[in-house]
């Protein structure tokens, strides 16, 4: 998995805890960030079939934080696919048992 951690694209962040892995970008709009997002997936699917590894589609989720309250509640969902399937969106994911929410209030966890 270093050699996957190692090539991650630079325009966005790889955290990786045991075998959860977490691909990350920010940028000032939804779009800055898909883009950024996309090629990190890319890479992803096709490290997972040179080595043969499936993910858990039920564990593999695309979110989006923000403070602009017009943005939030899933207003507005980014769009990321792993191969040719589309990440599906979770407006309230789970992080390593952290509940998160769209403004990172950690409300929900609470």
């Amino acid at each position: 998995m270093d050699d996957l951690l190692d090539s991650n694209p630079q325009c966005s962040f790889v955290f990786a805890f045991a075998d959860d892995s977490t691909f990350a970008a920010q940028g000032s709009t939804l779009l800055e960030c898909e883009t950024a997002l996309q090629p990190a997936a890319d890479l992803l699917y096709s490290w997972c079939s040179i080595w043969k590894v499936s993910l858990s589609t039920t564990k593999s989720v695309v979110s989006f934080f923000t403070s602009d309250p017009r943005e939030t509640n899933g207003k507005v969902q980014p769009t990321v696919y792993f191969g040719p399937e589309k990440v599906p969106f979770e407006g309230i994911p789970r992080l390593l048992g952290v509940t998160l929410d769209c403004q990172l209030t950690f409300g929900p966890h609470v």
